[in-house]
């Protein structure tokens, strides 16, 4: 290798290097985490836990096997993949004092959806948790500007990456998968403009609902009482007039009704009571689970 070849990729790398730590200072992510042995009184034992380097707070207890991916790593993966489409790393952050980091490139805009016109902004998230919750993985989140609902939805042909001995040969394989993600990508929003254009059926309704709260909402009111608490009634009710709102806006369609889902786990259902826990559901916990499985409910309808 010539001299001037080796003086341009040691620049290259020292740039690629400054842009990653630019992104961490920007998001809150400039920092390690290290596996440590836990100390019981006094002693070490057999068990490891997931220490954030600048605060020392100890994220979980993981097996001696568990592998760390820095957050400069997970970095480095999102800026590799948004240069597959030439954009940049548009938000990130972490999630519950650091336990769960992501970081988002927005792939561009989905516009003129539904009868209220809607713009949906498209964004590749990567996710990684420190606490061994989750895997490292990829998703497509979408956000509708006019109501702000998030849906993050998970990738079908994509997958996920345990923190083993394996697992930076397992990230480099799913990178280079990321060829299909315009395909899949193209499919998700053929499908909401499917939804758009598709009626929501009375039956549809009362089976979300279902879905979403065990309650069957065709019951009378009398006999809701006696099967379900005053809670579970709230709650079908609380997602009935969401629902309500973004129909009455958007339509009386499949895509009005997705929307009064998004919108009530974005602002109704019930997370923990800490920092971004609310994030945090709609990105991996309980919220993103209940929007994905009404999705695929209704795009079973329009396939």
């Amino acid at each position: 290798m010539k001299k001037s070849e080796t003086v341009f990729i040691a620049q290259e790398s020292m740039n690629q290097g400054k842009q990653i730590v630019s992104l961490l200072e920007k998001f809150g992510l400039f920092w390690n985490v290290n596996k440590i042995n836990l100390i019981a009184d006094g002693e070490p034992t057999q068990f490891y836990g997931t220490q954030r380097e600048d605060t020392k707070n100890v994220f979980a207890c993981v097996k001696n096997g568990y592998q760390v991916l820095q957050n400069w790593e997970l970095a480095e993966i999102i800026t590799e993949v948004a240069g597959k489409f030439d954009m940049g790393v548009a938000s990130g952050g972490c999630l519950n004092g650091g336990a769960k980091v992501y970081l988002q490139v927005h792939t561009g805009d989905l516009k003129g959806i539904g009868e209220n016109h809607d713009t949906v902004k498209k964004y590749i998230t990567a996710m990684n948790s420190h606490d061994g919750s989750a895997s490292v993985g990829f998703g497509m989140t979408n956000v509708t500007i006019s109501c702000s609902n998030t849906f993050h939805a998970a990738y079908k042909g994509v997958s996920k990456v345990r923190h083993t001995m394996s697992m930076m040969q397992k990230i480099e394989v799913l990178t280079n998968e990321f060829e299909s993600v315009k395909m899949e990508e193209q499919t998700l929003y053929d499908t909401f403009r499917k939804l758009a254009n598709a009626p929501a059926s009375e039956k549809t309704l009362l089976d979300v609902i279902k879905m979403a709260t065990s309650v069957d909402a065709s019951m009378k009111e009398k006999e809701a009482s006696s099967v379900y608490s005053k809670y579970q009634i709230g709650k079908a009710q609380q997602l009935h007039a969401r629902v309500a709102e973004e129909m009455a806006v958007k339509g009386q369609t499949l895509w009005g009704l997705f929307s009064g889902v998004t919108k009530y786990t974005n602002r109704d259902l019930r997370t923990p009571n800490r920092d971004n826990a609310t994030q945090e559901s709609k990105l991996i916990g309980g919220a993103n689970k209940l929007d994905n499985k009404v999705f695929n409910l209704l795009e079973s309808i329009v396939s």
